[in-house]
């Protein structure tokens, strides 16, 4: 075949191809660039489908949720692999000093007062946060701790501060809320009899899984229990709302019955649920059998694990509502039915910095409290169990945390610390902002040593959810992580159109 010359503007074209020819030819090679492009596009994993890396060396993480309800309690933030969101309020302090790292919303009260809120398990979907939202690891109520936690105050902090006055209990456990660190244990993961304590799992799941304007009616069953009740007769009518209070302040074992049969049908179907959060918080050592904490051989928890529930339950705005009143009136109508409520936890009524928690005692069990208080800004939770004195105690070690350590700021909850590229999206970068509040509790001393580190992806492949996780921001101590919460996308970025994504700049 002979290719012929083409002339144009009076001189010979060098390659030979006509004008037409020539135009033929360069539409064929940007449909075939078009192709190519598209073919690589649509060869990337969808989000959820995959992990994605956040920086070298890293191993993948995949994306999580977006934050849900910030927490009143730790909730469900940041401590470290496992850790929970952090208390409103924590992160108090003085400013902590930033250290770059790699390149680079809360919900209304879930089932708060007045609220039927239809999306929750059961009616819908919800789930409370175990802190500000996007959880590290998936033991979100872990802390940051070895396998065992060792006796004594944390080897941290051994050589900084003086050890607390010896509990005069079984077994005993203080924890930052915020943080998730262990301040002291003594027989931290000694299975033990929980008796009452049981019920802050009981009202979790109870709040997980039903709607507080639920009807709920008393069976014969629950209003025969034994041990302490709020006074149930057979075929009265109550609120899941009004129940709560009387199982958390009154300790109503009637209550906890009456709630798990509404919940899950019977008793037994609705430890099944419990069992199943204990299990999705990563708490190896706890089995339940029933709702309230009568003695059973195979009910059984520790002080390390009900610490551990305790904060993720915290998390809950309503719930923390429900352990930190010392009183509750009930009322229906124009004041023709009225109930006080009044709680058994007698450190609520002497010291207005006490947030609760819950009591417990049986036999076996002994006396039993796990108790939480909050100063400036600071949470802490103390578990004792099978104590001589569990008011002493639990006071004791409370004010022991409040003196020894202080708190360090590290961000709030929403606060942008970088910004992320975004590959094939409607706009070049998102902003990557803390799920929660980043702060832990330290020795004086050491405070001014502390540092934030942030770590961002380098880039994420859009779509982007708001709320993706990008990144980590961490405290650290002479390269010890204290603290650490996930950084997520404070925004949404779609997919850019086809035609977009096809051009080469």
């Amino acid at each position: 075949m002979v290719r012929h010359a083409a002339i144009r503007d009076g001189h010979r074209d060098p390659s030979g191809w006509s004008p037409r020819r020539r135009t033929l030819r360069q539409g064929l090679a940007v449909l075939l660039l078009t192709a190519v492009l598209l073919g690589g596009a649509s060869a990337a994993p969808p989000r959820g489908a995959g992990a994605a890396t956040l920086w070298p060396g890293h191993p993948a993480v995949a994306p999580v949720e977006p934050a849900l309800a910030p927490p009143t309690g730790p909730a469900a933030g940041g401590g470290g692999p496992g850790a929970a969101g952090l208390p409103a309020g924590l992160g108090r302090g003085a400013a902590v000093p930033t250290r770059q790292g790699a390149p680079g919303s809360a919900a209304a009260e879930p089932g708060g007062a007045g609220s039927s809120d239809p999306a929750r398990p059961g009616t819908g979907a919800w789930r409370p946060a175990v802190g500000a939202g996007a959880l590290e690891g998936s033991a979100a109520a872990a802390f940051i701790a070895p396998e065992r936690v060792p006796e004594g105050v944390a080897p941290l902090w051994r050589h900084r501060v003086e050890p607390p006055p010896a509990p005069d209990a079984a077994a005993a456990i203080v924890v930052d809320a915020a943080s998730g660190r262990v301040l002291y244990a003594h027989n931290a993961h000694q299975r033990r009899p929980p008796a009452s304590t049981t019920k802050i799992l009981t009202a979790i799941v109870a709040l997980e899984y039903g709607s507080l304007d639920d009807v709920v009616t008393v069976s014969a069953h629950a209003a025969a229990t034994e041990g302490s009740t709020m006074d149930l007769e057979p075929g009265e009518r109550y609120t899941l709302r009004e129940l709560l209070w009387g199982l958390m302040l009154e300790s109503g074992n009637d209550a906890a019955v009456a709630i798990a049969e509404h919940i899950a049908g019977s008793e037994a179907a609705f430890a099944r649920l419990m069992n199943e959060t204990v299990l999705r918080l990563g708490l190896r050592d706890t089995h339940f059998t029933n709702p309230h904490g009568l003695h059973d051989p195979g009910h059984y928890s520790t002080a390390y694990d009900l610490a551990a529930m305790t904060r993720y339950a915290l998390a809950n705005q309503y719930f923390a509502r429900l352990v930190c009143q010392p009183e509750k009136v009930l009322c229906r109508g124009d004041g023709d039915w009225v109930r006080v409520l009044s709680s058994t936890n007698r450190l609520l009524w002497y010291h207005e910095w006490v947030r609760g928690v819950k009591t417990g005692t049986t036999g076996p069990a002994g006396p039993c409290l796990v108790s939480s208080g909050e100063r400036d800004g600071r949470r802490l939770i103390a578990v004792v169990l099978d104590s001589g004195d569990r008011w002493a105690d639990s006071q004791r070690l409370l004010e022991w945390g409040f003196r020894a350590f202080a708190p360090v700021a590290g961000g709030r909850q929403g606060e942008v610390l970088g910004r992320v590229p975004v590959r094939d999206g409607i706009v070049a970068a998102v902003e990557a902002q803390l799920a929660g509040d980043l702060g832990a509790l330290v020795p004086p001393a050491v405070a001014p040593r502390v540092r934030r580190v942030v770590e961002v992806a380098r880039a994420v492949a859009a779509p982007v959810a708001a709320g993706q996780r990008v990144g980590t921001a961490r405290l650290e101590l002479d390269g010890v992580t204290l603290a650490s919460q996930p950084l997520v996308a404070a925004a949404a970025v779609p997919l850019a159109p086809w035609w977009r994504r096809a051009l080469p700049w």
